[in-house]
């Protein structure tokens, strides 16, 4: 499967989910992705955290702690962008963005971090659920114009591509016991 397809495979998820599904009927899946998250992170100590995947560019270099810190970065942004759509405002909202801030922080204080994030994800869901627009929308990079909802179900993907890094991060030759 070409990248190309399978980036059109997920923006048609992504969409269609939307449009017939609630925010309530959309929430398990979300939750899934963020579930598998927190299963990756499980057992995993500051030192592991922070070892540096040898080779690779961009995100495939990335330790565990900065995909954290992108993680949380871009949950925040989706938290904003969903309220922000949800009221008919496509230009106020965070784009999530690559890898900023936060460099000298904790596991433990990313983990609350990202658990912050979360909540704040669910707070901005549940201040617009049940009266939100659906024809107010924002351009993603990859998956193109998604409105509330399928920036919503957007984080389900990110978050499991993510758990799968991590667990890839994980089974590298020299990845810290």
């Amino acid at each position: 499967m070409t990248a190309e397809t399978e980036r059109e495979r997920i923006r048609s998820y992504l969409v269609s989910q939307a449009e017939k599904k609630t925010f309530a009927e959309l929430r398990p899946a979300v939750e899934e992705g963020r579930n598998a998250l927190y299963a990756a992170l499980d057992g995993i100590g500051e030192e592991q955290a922070r070892f540096k995947p040898p080779g690779g560019e961009g995100e495939d270099a990335w330790s565990i702690h900065e995909v954290l810190r992108h993680v949380i970065q871009g949950k925040e942004g989706v938290a904003l962008r969903v309220r922000a759509l949800a009221l008919g405002d496509p230009a106020r909202g965070s784009t999530p963005g690559r890898l900023v801030g936060r460099a000298d922080a904790s596991l433990a204080d990313l983990v609350r971090d990202l658990q912050a994030a979360d909540f704040a994800l669910e707070h901005a869901v549940g201040s617009v659920e049940g009266r939100e627009r659906l024809d107010t929308t924002a351009p993603h990079a990859f998956f193109g114009e998604l409105n509330c909802r399928a920036w919503f179900l957007f984080q389900r993907i990110h978050d499991l591509d993510h758990a799968r890094q991590i667990e890839k991060i994980k089974a590298m030759p020299g990845f810290p016991p």
